[in-house]
This record gives structure tokens, C-alpha cells and sequence, in this order.
């Protein structure tokens, strides 16, 4: 069986695919294999892979189920000890892989490997060096738009791993399940990183291990989605779901106002009508997550204190003037 399952998902990706799959033929480590789940495109993409790529497994979906179920099933389907989640808007660099699992294989503790994602066009910049978040619910891409260098040319912990470009063990999911479905697209990352964290796996960012990336490619949409997305109201339903009550109750107040402050633009968004995403199912998705919520509490490995030294100390006006002023 190869030792890495290369997960890739795609929805009329076919101007982006051979870069991507190209940069998989280059890589310097050879034991893997790739997946390409395609979610109902319509613009040849499979017919391109089936083609060009014939080393190359593609699952088709007949209908576009989002990220979550397109990424579950290409794990459902491969046989690699390590799972290696990939945008098919990328181009990895040919050390990737061989980087990346190297760093898995001398971290014995960590369940994950966080990438150093670059802007494609503009490789000096970080698109994530992992990701980051704060206990009152808000995430944020490590380093974002910052220059590359330090402190992110340093292999270090961190809270978990940006989507786009991600090594995890098969063992975490086998520990706690696959990505949760009821989000369609965007921060389902979050509550993969949430709910490892909680069971005491660990996530290093691994410099070295680098993949260029169209920044919103394969989703066709640019920077800030607030007012115009209902996708942030996917970060609210992830703290309900997996935020121990202690943490809840000592972060109440900035948490009341960031969660306040994402429904507001939810129903923006809703009255304006310009989703690009399918529309979130307000009340619906909310009742899932809590549903989830008491397992997930009680099958809580690490005590809070460590739990919450993964996190941010940020304010929520710290926050505020920092993304959107």
C-alpha cells in the first residue's frame, strides 16, 4: 500500500488540474498515490485526468456535495497510511511530499502537518504557514499576505493545518471521524483542527514543505466574503460544537460579540443574495453541530489549560480593527 494518499477535490477545475497534477509527477518522493474526487464538473475535467493522468484515480460524483464529502470519500477510497490534502488550484514544489513526511515520520506525537502555502505569481508572500485561531472563535491563516522568512522558515507547533495543503495521519481520523458534512465548503479545516486538538494530537508546520497556491481558485472568489458569503457562520456553529463550556464562559463576552457580529453579516449576505457558496441552512446546520456537541465534549483527552495554550490571546477589538478597519 503506498504510504501517502494524495487527496484532491475538484469542481470545474480543468484550467487548473495539470499544473497541479504535473507537480505531483515531480515530486521526489514516489510512494503515493492520488485521488482526484470530482464533484459533478461540467468542463471536461475528469475526461482531461482520465486521459493525460491515467495514474490518477478519479471518483466521480454525480452532483457537487462540496469540500467535506468530496475530501471524505477519497479517504473512504485510498489506502495510504497518511492522508495529503491538496487544492487543485496548487502546484506543490518537488520536495513537498518527501518534506512533508519526513516531518510527519520525526514528530511521533503529531497527528498533522501544516504546509507553507505561497501566493502563486508572488512566492514571497505566505498564504498560510498553518493556521491559527483565538478561544472565542475566530481562525486565521499563519502569516497571511506576510513575506516569507521569520518566523516562518522555522519548523514549530501550531494550531492546525489550512485545508489546501495538509498532511494527517489516517489514525486521526480513525480517532475522530472524517470532515464534518454539514459544511459545504470553508472552515471545515477549523473543526478537524478543534476536534484533533481536543483528543491531544498535535500539529507541526513544516517551512520546507512548500506548495503554491491561487488564493480562492477553485471556488472562484477573491479576499473578504463577509456581507456577501454565509459561509462564516460555518465558525460559529464549529465553537458551539467543539469549545469546552470553561472556555465558553471565560471568553462570553468577545465571543457574544464576534458570533453577534457574524449573524448580522449572515443575514446580509441572505438579503442580498450573492452567495457564490449554497446557502447555509440557518437554523438547521446550528441544531447539527450542537447535536454534536456532547460527544464530542466527553471524548475530551487534554486537560483545558493545555487546550487553551494552542490558542491566540487576542481581543476581540484587537481583532475587529485588525480585519476590518
Amino acid at each position: 500500500m503506498p504510504l501517502v494518499s494524495v487527496v484532491i477535490p475538484n469542481w470545474n477545475g480543468v484550467a487548473f488540474l495539470p499544473e497541479c497534477l504535473d507537480a505531483l509527477r515531480a515530486q521526489s518522493f514516489r510512494d503515493f498515490e492520488v485521488l482526484l474526487i470530482d464533484n459533478g464538473s461540467m468542463d471536461g475535467s475528469t475526461a482531461l485526468v482520465r486521459e493525460q493522468y491515467p495514474e490518477v484515480k478519479v471518483i466521480g460524483l454525480e452532483v457537487n456535495r462540496g469540500f467535506a464529502a468530496a475530501v471524505n470519500e477519497g479517504i473512504r477510497q485510498s489506502a495510504g497510511s497518511v492522508i495529503a490534502l491538496l487544492n487543485n488550484d496548487t502546484a506543490a514544489e518537488p520536495g513537498w511530499l518527501a518534506r512533508a513526511a519526513d516531518c510527519l515520520e520525526r514528530h511521533a506525537g503529531a497527528g498533522s502537518v501544516a504546509c507553507r502555502v505561497v501566493y502563486m505569481g508572488k512566492e514571497v508572500t505566505i498564504d498560510s504557514a498553518g493556521d491559527e485561531a483565538v478561544a472565542w472563535g475566530a481562525v486565521f491563516n499563519r502569516g497571511h499576505l506576510q513575506p516569507c522568512g521569520a518566523p516562518f522558515d522555522t519548523e514549530t507547533q501550531v494550531f492546525g493545518v489550512c485545508g489546501s495543503a495538509a498532511l494527517i495521519r489516517r489514525s486521526v481520523f480513525d480517532d475522530i471521524g472524517l470532515f464534518d458534512e454539514n459544511m459545504f465548503a470553508y472552515y471545515e479545516d477549523l473543526d478537524i483542527n478543534l476536534r484533533a486538538l481536543l483528543r491531544g494530537w498535535e500539529c507541526i508546520y513544516c517551512p520546507d514543505a512548500v506548495v503554491r497556491h491561487r488564493y480562492s481558485g477553485s471556488t472562484h472568489g477573491t479576499g473578504l466574503k463577509l456581507g456577501t458569503e454565509e459561509v462564516y457562520l460555518h465558525m460559529t456553529g464549529v465553537w458551539l460544537k467543539n469549545m469546552p463550556a470553561a472556555v465558553m464562559l471565560r471568553h462570553i463576552f468577545s465571543a457574544t460579540a464576534f458570533h453577534a457580529l457574524i449573524v448580522l453579516f449572515t443575514l446580509v449576505a441572505r438579503i442580498r443574495g450573492k452567495n457564490r457558496m449554497p446557502r447555509v441552512p440557518f437554523f438547521k446546520y446550528l441544531g447539527a453541530m450542537l447535536g454534536q456537541r456532547k460527544a464530542v465534549q466527553k471524548s475530551r483527552k487534554i486537560s483545558i489549560a493545555e487546550f487553551e495554550k494552542r490558542f491566540l490571546k487576542m481581543s476581540f477589538l484587537r481583532f475587529a480593527a485588525r480585519e476590518l478597519f
